[in-house]
């Protein structure tokens, strides 16, 4: 049976309308700009050094050697993690747009990529432990003046309790990765109703949808506890840090420049 598309054959164009509006809006903002700098950095510089249109036709019997060609291209400066997430962007911009997958019944894509795999694998080095006593010795030498320095201590201390990669700050200041009240931290998402401090998880680097078992309603609170240490005692640093700090509202963000309302996003917390 040939493959079809939802878009052939709507009944009517308030459909049609209802499905792109479906189909523009079922990623998250991480996912759009991957795809876009798939399409802009790589896919369409490709297509247009080979004269290939942006879209490969579909049922187009050159497909599988067009793709093939991009991830030659691909190979010869991003590592094989990067090469399977920007083939899948350039996947999804057809789909969305109503063509077929360029890669619909590709019958040796799979060999072919795990070749791809074999020929450009180099080890991956692990993630570096942050020294303990080096942690320790910068929480021991935190100016208890300085907001900055306070901000940074809390934000460490808070990052070591919950171990794991939450996406508690914006990248940016504007734009599409801005502060979202859905997703980053609000002077909300932390309580202390049973008497130790808690935390709402909501977004992670290895879930930003939310769609792991723990979630209730997308939000699933930590309890971090508390420490008799007093360096790391997220309760003193969470008084330091709010004191004199003003929050409008209970989705304010929880992070922001002292004596400003601006948000503090992670090119800022970074710098300190």
């Amino acid at each position: 049976m040939a493959e079809v598309s939802i878009v052939a054959g709507l009944v009517c164009p308030e459909f049609e309308d209802q499905v792109k509006y479906l189909m523009d809006n079922r990623l998250a903002v991480s996912s759009k700009s991957s795809i876009q700098t798939a399409l802009e950095k790589w896919w369409y510089p490709f297509c247009r050094k080979y004269e290939l249109p942006y879209f490969v036709p579909t049922g187009c019997e050159e497909r599988g050697g067009i793709m093939a060609s991009f991830v030659l291209v691909l190979s010869k400066t991003l590592a094989y993690g990067t090469i399977t997430g920007y083939v899948w962007c350039v996947v999804d911009e057809h789909t969305s747009n109503g063509y077929a997958s360029p890669l619909a019944n590709v019958r040796d894509w799979r060999q072919f990529m795990n070749s791809v795999e074999v020929e450009i694998h180099t080890p991956s080095e692990p993630r570096r432990m942050f020294p303990w006593l080096l942690f320790m010795k910068v929480l021991k030498g935190v100016n208890f003046e300085d907001p900055e320095e306070i901000t940074c201590a809390l934000f460490m201390v808070m990052l070591f309790f919950l171990i794991s990669r939450p996406e508690l700050l914006p990248l940016a200041l504007t734009g599409d990765s801005s502060f979202d009240s859905k997703k980053h931290l609000r002077f909300k998402d932390i309580k202390f109703d049973n008497g130790y401090p808690e935390i709402c998880m909501r977004a992670i680097k290895q879930d930003p949808l939310c769609k792991r078992k723990t979630h209730t309603m997308g939000e699933s609170w930590r309890a971090i506890g508390n420490c008799d240490v007093h360096l790391l005692s997220f309760t003193n640093w969470y008084k330091l840090y709010t004191n004199n700090r003003v929050y409008r509202d209970m989705d304010s963000p929880f992070f922001f420049r002292m004596q400003t309302e601006i948000p503090l996003h992670m090119l800022v917390s970074i710098a300190f």
